[in-house]
């Protein structure tokens, strides 16, 4: 995972331009599936290295300079048939 975050943010530099994430948060989802959905999907997002990459992109873009650019989920997704 290192060296994926390590090349996002070479060619973000190189490119000069930012990187933008969805800010996510799992907790209330994690909260509901332990109650509700199958052992399948509880592991899934159990196991769901989210905040690990979140933090190495985080600290990779602080040593490089490079701004990182944290977007609200709720207005990432579009309709493919517009």
């Amino acid at each position: 995972m290192r060296n994926i975050v390590a090349t996002i943010v070479k060619l973000a530099d190189f490119f000069e331009c930012a990187i933008a994430i969805e800010s996510l948060d799992f907790t209330k989802k994690k909260s509901i599936a332990r109650s509700e959905e199958s052992k399948v999907y509880n592991a899934m997002l159990s196991n769901w290295s989210t905040g690990m990459f979140r933090e190495a992109l985080e600290s990779r873009c602080r040593r490089f300079g490079v701004e990182l650019i944290k977007v609200n989920p709720a207005f990432t997704l579009r309709d493919r048939n517009d």
